[in-house]
Parts: structure tokens; C-alpha cells; sequence
């Protein structure tokens, strides 16, 4: 090894220390406070185990897919229910709502969409009334051919 190498690795070598000391020094209050079990902001719900969902009841909450599998999902915790025609999941529909799937294919049947990762609409179901949002895959009650002889066009 060359004397300007042994200088170049010697200088390294003092300024990691240099560096950790500094940093040990800042940020030993921050570490303490982690391995005591301090809650971390930054948590990946859709990560998490099930099991591990409610360890973090301010970001995620538990939430279902069409199909009815259950996983881990983020919430803000801002809603307390979810609005007509958002996704229901973390937050349930809001009173008078209700999580319903389904959609009209292409070829104009409709695709229950269950084994996909879609989650449930909060629809106005049973009002007597097909939405513009409402399909007869999401919300036959309202939208079926056979309940609404002589309304408007079926979506």
C-alpha cells in the first residue's frame, strides 16, 4: 500500500468515527425513544399482517375486498364513515349507505368482481330511486329491468 493510499484510508477511517460520534450524540434521544416502543409515524398498512393492523389504530384499520378477504388498509382517521360512492374499507359506510361490488361488462353481464382486489362502493341502495351512480350490478333493488317498468334507460 502506497503512503497516499494509507492517508486516503486513514482519513476515512477518522471521519466515520468523527461522523458517528456526531450522530450517536444527535440522535441517541430519538433511538431510545424507538426501542422503548414508541410508535413510528411512517407504517405501510397494506404491509401489515392482519394480526398486526390494530397495533396502529391511527393509520390503518382493517378492510375487505369484494370477495370478502380482509386485509390491513391506510386510514388518515379523518372520516368517521364513508360518503356515498367512495370506497368503503377503513372507514364503513355512512347510515343509509351501503358497501355493494359490482359492475356491468362489456358485453353488458355483470362482473361480480370477486377474486380482484376491488373493494365495495357505498351505494344509496333501496330507496326506490337508480342513481346515476347505481347499476343493476351494484344496486339490482333500485336498477332492475323487472322492479322499474317504464323508467329511465338500464346502466
Amino acid at each position: 500500500m502506497t503512503k497516499s493510499q494509507l492517508l486516503v484510508v486513514l482519513a476515512l477511517l477518522v471521519g466515520s468515527t468523527l461522523g458517528i460520534s456526531v450522530l450517536w450524540g444527535e440522535a441517541r434521544t430519538t433511538l431510545m425513544t424507538w426501542r422503548l416502543g414508541a410508535p413510528r409515524p411512517d407504517v405501510w398498512c397494506e404491509g401489515l399482517p392482519l394480526e398486526r393492523c390494530a397495533d396502529f389504530p391511527q393509520h390503518c384499520r382493517e378492510a375487505a375486498y369484494c370477495d370478502g378477504t380482509r386485509f390491513c388498509a391506510e386510514w388518515s382517521g379523518a372520516d368517521a364513515c364513508a360518503a356515498e360512492g367512495a370506497v368503503s374499507g377503513p372507514a364503513a359506510c355512512c347510515p343509509g349507505l351501503l358497501p355493494r361490488c359490482g359492475v356491468v361488462s362489456k358485453d353488458g353481464t355483470c362482473d361480480s368482481q370477486l377474486g380482484t382486489p376491488a373493494r365495495p362502493v357505498c351505494r344509496r341502495c333501496g330507496d326506490g330511486v337508480c342513481d346515476t351512480r347505481e347499476t343493476r350490478c351494484d344496486c339490482p333493488e333500485d336498477c332492475d329491468l323487472a322492479r322499474r317498468a317504464g323508467g329511465p334507460p338500464i346502466r
